[in-house]
């Protein structure tokens, strides 16, 4: 990316005044998503020649997982910001998280730029930083409405509340699992001790019951 970058600033590359404005524009937007997001999370894929259409990915990280990174894949047409066709933005990943990407919110980030998305782009203005950032953040909400909607199911599936009736093989392994104290004689009594171990107060009255 520095190396297009680099040739984006060189103005004896472009036969026009108009031309080396545009690619210095570009270089600019390119460097702040730098700045941004890190050198190394802003890749380019294709378009290292000045004189064709730019594709690069950028990684962010997500905020649910520092594990999980969503990337973002960007096509520039040649000629960007003052060209006649507007930048494509593309979501890579397949999952995020638990969640499969599902077609709804793939074709909501694709037309981020397009006149009804979150960053409308508008020929000859810097759109890349608003675009990946709504981008972002309507990839939030899809996954704050997929987290929900699990919670509400795991909320309405039913919960077996009765304890099943002790069988006679447990009941049998339970009593073999006491241990006996010898027998005491005291006045004429006999007492015998008994203890069992266990993991939870809940299995006192249950133990008593042996």
């Amino acid at each position: 990316m520095n190396a297009l970058i680099e040739a984006l600033q060189d103005t004896q590359r472009f036969p026009s005044e108009k031309q080396a404005n545009n690619a210095d524009e570009l270089a600019h937007e390119l460097i702040a998503l730098q700045s941004i997001y890190g050198m190394e999370e802003v890749e380019l894929k294709s378009g290292a020649n000045v004189d064709e259409p730019t594709l690069f990915v950028v990684r962010l990280p997500w905020q649910k997982s520092g594990d999980i990174h969503v990337k973002l894949q960007v096509r520039l047409p040649k000629g960007y910001p003052n060209c006649d066709e507007a930048p494509t933005l593309e979501l890579v990943n397949r999952t995020l998280g638990s969640f499969q990407i599902d077609d709804a919110i793939r074709d909501k980030l694709s037309h981020t730029f397009s006149p009804e998305g979150s960053a409308p782009w508008v020929k000859g203005e810097p759109v890349l930083f608003q675009g990946i950032d709504s981008a972002s953040e309507s990839l939030q909400d899809w996954w704050d409405e997929r987290s929900k909607s699990v919670s509400y199911e795991d909320d309405e599936a039913p919960r077996d509340t009765h304890q099943k009736p002790q069988t006679a093989s447990s009941r049998q392994a339970d009593l073999r699992s006491l241990v006996h104290s010898d027998t005491i004689l005291e006045r004429k009594s006999e007492f015998l001790g008994h203890a069992a171990r266990i993991s939870h107060p809940d299995e006192v009255s249950e133990r008593r019951s042996l």
